[in-house]
């Protein structure tokens, strides 16, 4: 079994706007066309105060660009969308 190789990306608006990700890589380094984040949201309190703290699902859809820079070529990841799923 191997281990997926991975590379960090910068992400271009939504929730990651300006960070640096790792993304999954083939073996000449070129990441998947679209990229999904799965986080977590921080909890909500105002939701139901009388329980718990709940946080919900968050899934945040980034599409690879092809960038060319000062540097050379490389990829950047732009926010496409995003989904938050209730946790409750």
């Amino acid at each position: 079994m191997t281990e997926t190789r991975t590379a960090m990306f910068a992400f271009v608006g939504g929730p990651y706007d300006g960070m640096q990700r790792p993304v999954p890589v083939d073996e000449d380094g070129t990441p998947d066309e679209l990229f999904i984040v799965r986080d977590i949201t921080p909890p909500i309190v105002m939701r139901n105060p009388a329980t718990t703290l709940q946080a919900d699902n968050l899934h945040a859809t980034y599409e690879r660009e092809d960038v060319l820079g000062d540097h050379g070529f490389t990829y950047q990841f732009r926010f496409r969308g995003q989904d938050v799923l209730n946790a409750a």
